[in-house]
């Protein structure tokens, strides 16, 4: 798992240089964001815990990512994807927590890499050392996920 979490950063890292995002096609932008929108719900079940929804949210968004068609994000949503079916309600929310990061961080890679508008927006916390994205049409303010004790602790990073 060390060996995807750091390769993911090194996607990261060569991403941030790069000065143009690529463009989908109308179809193929609409594919991720169907995720990014499904993500919301995924998201609020973490913001406010309660394990039964997001394992069902968790299966919705592993329902919307089996659809994207196109190769290169198949290919980068399979780790992710298997991070996000380890997530239940039986396991307690730290471990849920870390599998949510990892697929987080590929949320922001692809946003990162692909144009897909300005509603969708990477946040981090450097308390918990997690990402997250989250719709700042909807949620203006920061809605940490990982952290109960600091609900708004976070700030935007660059995508």
């Amino acid at each position: 798992m060390i060996k995807y979490l750091l390769l993911i950063i090194f996607l990261f890292s060569i991403n941030t240089f790069s000065a143009e995002k690529k463009k989908f096609d109308p179809k193929l932008k609409s594919e991720v964001l169907l995720v990014l929108e499904e993500n919301e719900k995924l998201h609020a079940s973490f913001f406010k815990y309660n394990g039964s929804k997001v394992e069902k949210n968790t299966k919705s968004v592993i329902t919307i990512i089996n659809k994207v068609t196109h190769p290169e994000l198949k290919k980068l949503f399979a780790f992710s994807k298997a991070r996000l079916k380890s997530i239940t309600s039986k396991r307690n929310r730290e471990d849920n927590n870390k599998s949510y990061h990892i697929f987080s961080m590929a949320l922001i890679y692809i946003m990162k890499t692909y144009e897909l508008g300005d509603d969708y927006h990477g946040f981090w916390c450097p308390m918990v050392r997690k990402q997250w994205v989250q719709n700042i049409k909807k949620q203006a303010k920061v809605h940490n996920p990982y952290a109960p004790s600091m609900p708004n602790c976070g700030e935007h990073t660059k995508v």
